[in-house]
This record gives structure tokens, C-alpha cells and sequence, in this order.
């Protein structure tokens, strides 16, 4: 059973929840999923966020270090710390500069951060068109909140019983995806869309954990979720328990026009402020914009919200048909055979 990071402890181990054992693709692991959940373009206006991102930055740059490791496993944190008084030698293994005495730094942690990924794209989402000079992004292959998706069992290996003498196993429950067979559902997130948990109550230790959607319950709208490096363990969650990492196109922005009509994706919804971080591949950034300055990818299953004509329909889904760009309007599929034209604000990724 793997153990759980506890970002209150001083043990680096502990921060990583890696036992002491833990060789480097363990230890690289631990810290890729962690640095991604409490990355500040992913937590805005989160001060805790930003102190753990430093906190298991500061843990993985010893423990990655079989040097440092070494030290620290003999004397602890102190003597790590009092290894690095002058500054790592020669820049050290991963080339920031100062010691640990006082903590690492914003800056410290964000380059250590950059060095691991190599220049890729750590919030593409397997979008592509990252910085040059970047490796594929550990994240690819991520099917987005789109309709359409394939349908249940294709691809990854032949059907039960194929080709003879394969041993035969107890039949699974037909799931919600299974039985549409292959045809989109309006009002329900894809299956195997990529997301985000937020706002757990019971399970609050998740939250901020990537899952994918492996079905749907239509008899209380919940999502059956796989959790990221959870052994397969699924959980039942809430619409209002998961962000969907939608694409995207920026429009509208007067301040910094560069970023019109560039992709994007949704990494963070900032609910005091009503603004999504969208990550911009092409520049490597992260801008906070409102609804109203981003495009929603066709097929892309979002919330109706701020509907003044039709407020029965405010926190529903329906599916993005298309936009109209003289009107500036999307048309919205809300039942099996209506089409509604909604402003861009009146539809939400939260």
C-alpha cells in the first residue's frame, strides 16, 4: 500500500510519501505528481499552495541528489543544511543557487521544476505545441472534456474469449459509456476525460489529485473516477467535485493581444474571482482570464451558469455545438433535440 504525503512533516521522505527505500523513478514520481498539484499557476492567490510546492522541491532536490541523500539519510535535515552552507558546488545537481538554510525559495523551486520537465509542457495535457527544445510532456495522452469519445473496450487488447483457449472471466457491469454505445450524451462528461478533484469534504486529501472518468450513475449524477496512481481504486464524486482540463482558444484580451487566437488549456477555476488559469503552450505561460475571453473547444461538456431567460437551465450541462463569431455566441445543445445560443459567460468549466 503506498503511503500518503504528509506536507506537514519536517522528513523529506514523509513530504514525498516515499519510504526510505525509494529508488529515483519512485522518488521523481512522488515528486511530479505533487509539484503539478500545488504548482502556484495551478493554485492562484494560495500562499499554502506556494509553500508546498517549495516544501517538496526542497525535499526532492536532496533526495534526487545521491549525495545530499546520503548525508541526509546519516544526519538528517541539519547536516543537509550544513552541507550546503556556500551555495551547492559548482551549482549543485540541479543548478539553483544558495543553500537550504532558510528555505528554498520561489525561485529555487520553480527551476528545479523547469529542469526536471526539460523544457516540455507540464500542463499541455497532451495538447502539443509546446516550447521548443522540450521533450514529449509526461502528460500526454489525455483525453479532454469532449463528446464522441471511444466507445467502451476499443483499443488495449481483444475481445473476452478471442482467439481460443484465453481463460474466461466473471462478466464486468455494463457501464453508462457502454450502453450509449459509442454515442455522445449531451449532459454527461465523457468517459476517460481527464480531471481534477476539488472541494472533497470526506476525502479532502484528494483534492487537487488528477483521476480520470470511468463512468456515470444516472440515478444520482455521479461520476465513478480512477485516481492517478491509485491502483485502479475508483471514487464517487459530485459534478461540483471535479474540473474538467477543457481546450480552449483565447479571444478578446485588449492587454496583451499576442495571446489572441492562441490555444490553451484549463488548468485551475478561481471561484473568488469568477477567472480561469489557462496554460498557453506556444508561450509557456499561465494568464488568468475571464469566461467571456476564452473560446470552449466544440463537443465540450460545460455548465450553463447566469442564465437570466431560461433560469431552470442555470446549473446544468449541455454540450458546445458551436460558435458564431459575429454574434459571439455559442449554440448549446441542452436536451436530445434542442439548440439554445448562449453568450460565452453563460457557460462554465468550475
Amino acid at each position: 500500500m503506498s503511503r500518503q504525503p504528509n506536507l506537514r512533516s519536517e522528513d523529506y521522505y514523509e513530504i514525498l510519501g516515499c519510504p526510505r527505500n525509494a529508488n529515483d523513478a519512485a522518488l521523481k514520481k512522488a515528486y511530479r505528481k505533487l509539484a503539478v498539484k500545488w504548482h502556484p499557476d495551478k493554485n492562484p492567490d494560495n500562499e499554502q499552495a506556494k509553500d508546498n510546492f517549495q516544501k517538496i522541491s526542497e525535499a526532492y532536490a536532496v533526495l534526487s541528489d545521491s549525495k545530499k541523500r546520503e548525508i541526509y539519510d546519516r544526519y538528517g535535515k541539519e547536516g543537509a543544511q550544513a552541507a550546503e552552507q556556500g551555495g551547492f558546488p559548482g551549482g549543485g545537481h540541479h543548478g539553483f543557487p544558495g543553500g537550504m538554510g532558510g528555505g528554498m525559495s520561489s525561485a529555487e523551486a520553480e527551476q528545479i521544476f523547469s529542469h526536471l520537465f526539460g523544457g516540455s509542457d507540464p500542463f499541455g495535457f497532451g495538447m502539443g505545441g509546446g516550447r521548443r527544445g522540450g521533450h514529449a510532456s509526461p502528460f500526454g495522452n489525455i483525453q479532454f472534456g469532449v463528446g464522441g469519445g471511444m466507445p467502451h473496450g476499443f483499443g488495449g487488447g481483444m475481445p473476452q474469449g478471442f482467439g481460443g483457449g484465453m481463460p474466461r472471466q466473471a462478466p464486468r457491469r455494463t457501464t453508462f459509456y457502454a450502453r450509449l454505445q459509442g454515442r455522445p450524451a449531451y449532459n454527461v462528461i465523457p468517459e476517460g476525460t481527464q480531471v481534477t478533484l476539488q472541494s472533497l469534504v470526506s476525502a479532502a486529501h484528494l483534492n487537487g489529485d488528477r483521476a480520470t472518468i470511468k463512468d456515470y450513475k444516472e440515478s444520482n449524477g455521479r461520476y465513478a473516477v480512477e485516481l492517478e496512481d491509485g491502483d485502479g481504486e475508483t471514487i464517487s464524486v459530485k459534478p461540483s467535485n471535479i474540473l474538467m482540463h477543457a481546450k480552449v482558444k483565447v479571444h478578446g484580451i485588449e492587454s496583451q493581444p499576442m495571446f489572441n487566437g492562441c490555444q490553451g488549456v484549463i488548468i485551475a477555476f478561481n471561484i473568488n474571482n469568477g477567472r480561469y488559469s489557462i496554460h498557453i503552450p506556444a508561450f509557456g505561460k499561465v494568464v488568468s482570464l475571464k469566461p467571456a475571453n476564452v473560446i470552449l473547444e466544440n463537443g465540450t461538456v460545460a455548465k450553463i451558469t447566469g442564465l437570466t431567460s431560461k433560469p431552470e437551465l442555470n446549473e446544468k450541462y449541455a454540450t458546445v455545438k458551436g460558435f458564431n463569431s459575429n454574434t459571439m455566441r455559442y449554440d448549446i445543445q441542452v436536451s436530445p433535440t434542442k439548440i439554445l445560443r448562449l453568450r460565452l459567460d453563460c457557460m462554465c468549466i468550475c
